[in-house]
């Protein structure tokens, strides 16, 4: 499949995932998200790139994730969809750790992080907060969210330094798929817990587009190092 047709199809893609979330039911919206997710799982065996089993292995649990969803609304399986995609996420924190370079790592970046990490952990506990009046029978819930959020700070991290010290098309194609998971289940959190439809359609924009780049990272060759832009 060439990048064109990859790209048309997304947006097609898109474009259905915004009309279920805006005018379909909540069944119908979350089996088109489950049938977008094995679409790209089966263009992932099309390429065989560095480090790829790892994209592919993490979109199983995702995908598992994806039928989980489906009794969102029983505290159980909540907590069940959110450890799944940990999983998954520590499966791409495997090829995120193994770019890691602490001794280019950009001060002034690592910085920039660590002020953005203390605003989402802020955030993440305000809405732990939130969630705790709705599932005060379930204390389990607030360490999951926890864990959940800190699992996913930590990856950006990594990812964002991976692609400024060595950056290059398939370190900026696997940050964009990484921060578009991170951003997309913020926002799926969000609108669900405070029923705000722009955040669902928002949350489907980035999981689609998270999606074409888990493949446009897989599909694109390894370059040879780029001379570290930053310094």
């Amino acid at each position: 499949m060439s990048k064109k047709t990859l790209l048309i199809l997304t947006i097609l893609i898109a474009i259905v995932n915004f009309i279920s979330v805006a005018y379909f039911s909540v069944f119908t919206n979350r089996l088109i998200r489950l049938l977008t997710i094995l679409f790209y799982f089966v263009l992932l065996f099309n390429f065989h790139q560095k480090y790829s089993k790892y994209v592919r292995l993490a979109f199983i649990p995702l995908i598992i994730s994806s039928v989980l969803v489906f009794n969102y609304e029983n505290v159980l399986f909540n907590c069940l969809t959110s450890l799944v995609k940990i999983v998954g996420y520590l499966l791409l924190f495997v090829i995120a750790i193994k770019k890691f370079n602490y001794s280019k790592t950009n001060k002034l970046i690592f910085i920039f992080f660590m002020f953005l990490a203390l605003l989402n952990l802020y955030a993440l506990s305000q809405l732990v907060h939130f969630v705790e009046h709705l599932n005060s029978d379930y204390p389990l819930h607030r360490y999951v969210i926890y864990t959940h959020g800190i699992v996913l700070l930590v990856l950006c991290f990594f990812t964002g330094n991976a692609n400024f010290t060595k950056p290059s098309k398939r370190t900026l194609y696997f940050s964009l798929m990484v921060f578009g998971f991170a951003f997309s289940d913020l926002s799926a959190v969000l609108a669900y817990y405070f029923d705000i439809l722009p955040l669902s359609i928002f949350h489907r924009f980035l999981f689609v587009f998270s999606c074409y780049y888990s493949v446009r990272y897989i599909m694109t060759r390894d370059y040879p190092k780029v001379k570290n832009y930053l310094k």
